[in-house]
C-alpha cells in the first residue's frame, strides 16, 4: 500500500509538473507571438523626435501597410497626413480647414482616405482640409504645434478636436512617456513652456512603452509588478485640478487670439470615445462640461458629438470603433473605424455648414475665385 501510495503521489506530481511545463510553454509561445506582432505593427515608425514638441510625424513618409495590411499612411513635405501638398496660399475657390488633434484626428487604424478630416473634404469640392493630428498629443502639444507649424500658411477654419484623455496628458506628474514631451505651466497669467528641449526617450523605455502591454500578460511580470506596487505604490492619475483648468482656459484663449489675428474661424470639437459612451471615466464628463463653460465664456462654437453617439445602440457604437482582432493584428484598436470616421465627419460637416460665420467664409472664397477668374 505504501508503494502504491508513493507511486500515485509521484504520478500526480509528474502530471502537475508536466501540466505546468506545457501550460507555461504554451503561454510563453503565445506571448512571444504577440510581442513579435507588436514589434512589427505596433511601433509607429512614422514618428520622429522633436526637441520642441516631443515627437512629430516624419515628412514625406509612406508605408502601405502602416496600421494593417493595405492600410496605408502618407505624409506630405510638412509632415501633415495627406496625399497632397499644403501650399502657403489658399487655392482660389477653396476654403481651407485645419484639423488639429491627437490620434483620433490623425486617423490611427485607417488609411488617408478614411480619416474624418479627409472625409470632410470629400463632402464638398470647395473644401480643402489639412490634417495636423499627431498620435498621443495632449492639448498642450496641439497648441504648441499649431502655434509653430499652423500659423505659417493660410487657412479659413481651425477645428481643434479633443478627447477626454487630451487634458490628462497635460498633467505629467505620473504618466508614462511624460519625460519626452513639453509641459505647459501658467505663471503670472502667462503660459510658460517647460521641459524643453525635450529629452530624448531612452530606447529601452520606448521599446517597453510600445511592447510592454504584451509582456505584462506573463504571470511572472504580473507577480513582480504586484510586489513592486506594495513596496512603491503608484500614485493614481491626477483628476481635473484648478491649476490644470486654468491652464486649459489660457490655452483656449491663446488659440482664440492666434486665430483672430488671421481672421480664422476657430471651432472647438469634442470627439467621444468608448469611455464617453459607457461612462467609465468620470473625468471625461467633467471636461465636456468644462468645454461648454469655456465656449460660453469665450463665445467660441463648440461641437460635442457625445450625445449623437449616445443615441446609438451598443452594437452600432461597436462598429464605429476598431476592435482588437488577434487573427489580424492592427495598430489602432479603440480608435474610429472607417464607419466611425464617416459618422464623425458627417456630423461635423452638418454642424459646421449650419454656422453663419462659416457660410460667410465660403461666400468670401467664391467671390475671390470669381474675381481671380475674371482677371
Amino acid at each position: 500500500m505504501k508503494t502504491l501510495l508513493k507511486n500515485c503521489l509521484f504520478s500526480a506530481l509528474v502530471f502537475v509538473l508536466g501540466f505546468v511545463l506545457i501550460e507555461g510553454t504554451s503561454s510563453g509561445i503565445i506571448i512571444a507571438h504577440k510581442v513579435w506582432i507588436s514589434l512589427r505593427t505596433h511601433h509607429p515608425s512614422y514618428i520622429r523626435y522633436d526637441r520642441e514638441l516631443g515627437w512629430v510625424s516624419i515628412p514625406n513618409y509612406y508605408d502601405k501597410d502602416c496600421f494593417a495590411p493595405g492600410v496605408y499612411l502618407r505624409t506630405n513635405s510638412r509632415g501633415f497626413r495627406g496625399n497632397q501638398e499644403t501650399a502657403d496660399p489658399i487655392p482660389p475657390g477653396k476654403v481651407r480647414l485645419i484639423c488639429s488633434g491627437d490620434s483620433f484626428t490623425l486617423g490611427d487604424g485607417v488609411d488617408n482616405d478614411h480619416t474624418w478630416c479627409q472625409r470632410l473634404a470629400s463632402m464638398n469640392n470647395s473644401l480643402e482640409t489639412v490634417n495636423m493630428g499627431e498620435s498621443g498629443y495632449g492639448l498642450d502639444q496641439m497648441y504648441l504645434g499649431y502655434r509653430r507649424d499652423g500659423m505659417s500658411f493660410g487657412d479659413d477654419i481651425h477645428v481643434l478636436a479633443v478627447i477626454g484623455d487630451d487634458f490628462r496628458r497635460m498633467d505629467c506628474s505620473d504618466m508614462v512617456g511624460c519625460q519626452n514631451k513639453p509641459v505647459l505651466r501658467l505663471r503670472n497669467e502667462s503660459l510658460v513652456v517647460t521641459n524643453v528641449p525635450v529629452p530624448r526617450e531612452p530606447r529601452l523605455a520606448r521599446w517597453w512603452r510600445w511592447n510592454g502591454r504584451s509582456l505584462r500578460e506573463l504571470r511572472t511580470v504580473q507577480l513582480s509588478e504586484a510586489g513592486l506596487s506594495r513596496i512603491t505604490p503608484r500614485k493614481p492619475l491626477a483628476g481635473p485640478t484648478p491649476a490644470l483648468c486654468q491652464t486649459v482656459s489660457k490655452v483656449i484663449d491663446e488659440l482664440r487670439s492666434l486665430n483672430s489675428e488671421k481672421s480664422r474661424v476657430f471651432v472647438l470639437a469634442y470627439l467621444p470615445t468608448q469611455e464617453d459612451y459607457y461612462g467609465t471615466d468620470p473625468s471625461f464628463a467633467f471636461w465636456r462640461t468644462f468645454l461648454r463653460q469655456e465656449a460660453a465664456r469665450t463665445g467660441l462654437p463648440l461641437i460635442d458629438l457625445t450625445e449623437d453617439f449616445q443615441k446609438l445602440s451598443p452594437q452600432e457604437v461597436r462598429r464605429l470603433f476598431i476592435q482588437p482582432n488577434p487573427s489580424r493584428p492592427t495598430f489602432g484598436a479603440g480608435h474610429y473605424s472607417d464607419e466611425g470616421n464617416e459618422f464623425v465627419a458627417r456630423e461635423l460637416y452638418s454642424d459646421l455648414l449650419s454656422r453663419p460665420e462659416i457660410q460667410r467664409k465660403f461666400a468670401e472664397r467664391r467671390q475671390i475665385a470669381a474675381t481671380f477668374g475674371s482677371q
